[in-house]
């Protein structure tokens, strides 16, 4: 389990550093979406290790909150691919788009507020984690800020997302490689 976890976090930081090389970049993959089915798959990896993460009222609460997030970001990877599926209909798309985010039942659980649920369940079941691991602590719930503040109050400067959403997964990586009890 904690190598597929491992391999999860890596294939989402490898979609996100994507989305940050150019985010037109979507447009020009063919036959498929690398990016979001990176994501998609690292999501879907990293389910196992995270319901065994923490133990305790870490993992009854961290874990729970970390599924809304996934199902969450599968819901979002699932309007993306949609949404790619227009790419040389720009008009439809943005019309799409349009028509999504008038749809606070739809935008607010999948696109904005959703998501950002992994990061909180996951960063709670970080939390029992220090005493044997600060370090790892530290940076995972450094990284979730960072991600945070970057994705709500400095969308334009992608970098600061990019690197809490690293620095989140180094934490979390330091964390599963100094955790004994579950391989």
């Amino acid at each position: 389990m904690k190598v597929l976890f491992i391999l999860g976090l890596i294939l989402q930081i490898i979609g996100q550093i994507s989305f940050s090389l150019h985010p037109e970049i979507i447009n020009l993959m063919e036959p498929f979406d690398f990016i979001h089915w990176s994501i998609l798959i690292g999501i879907v990896l990293i389910i196992p290790y995270t319901l065994n993460l923490s133990s305790g009222i870490y993992n009854i609460i961290g874990a729970t909150i970390s599924l809304i997030g996934i199902t969450c970001f599968i819901g979002m990877c699932g309007i993306d691919f949609v949404l790619w599926a227009f790419k040389d209909d720009i008009t439809t798309r943005r019309l799409i788009v349009e028509k999504l985010i008038k749809e606070p039942a739809i935008w607010s659980p999948f696109m904005t507020i959703g998501p950002s649920f992994l990061f909180i369940g996951l960063s709670i079941q970080a939390l029992s984690h220090y005493r044997e691991n600060p370090l790892g602590v530290l940076l995972t719930l450094t990284g979730a800020i960072s991600k945070l503040i970057g994705g709500l109050f400095f969308p334009e400067y992608r970098i600061i997302y990019l690197l809490g959403y690293t620095v989140f997964a180094v934490g979390l990586l330091l964390i599963a490689f100094k955790k004994r009890n579950i391989t």
